[in-house]
């Protein structure tokens, strides 16, 4: 089933905020290549496709997002679908240090 645009540029939101939160430019494709590759086993991945998902052109296989979601300690099903897990301890809010919650 091909992504819909929305659906791209929702992931790469929360890749870019995850990216942040954990102190990595979310702006250096080169950097995320690096730095996913490091982690991932399979074959590299190019500069060239880590900008596709920086820029919402293209989405991860499932096996790379799992990757990318252990790398940045954030639920996999946050960084695909934007769902949060009640036991979820990377909630990406938790991280940036708000909760959303007002008194």
């Amino acid at each position: 089933m091909a992504r819909t645009t929305i659906e791209k540029k929702s992931f790469s939101d929360r890749l870019k905020q995850s990216l942040q939160n954990a102190n990595y430019s979310p702006n250096s494709p080169s950097q995320l290549a690096r730095q996913f590759n490091s982690r991932f086993p399979g074959p590299p991945i190019s500069s060239e496709a880590a900008r596709k998902w920086l820029a919402a052109e293209t989405f991860p296989t499932e096996e790379k997002l799992l990757t990318i979601a252990k790398w940045l300690d954030v639920s996999p099903d946050w960084l695909r679908f934007n769902i949060l897990k009640q036991d979820n301890v990377s909630d990406p809010q938790r991280m940036s240090g708000t909760t959303g919650i007002s008194a």
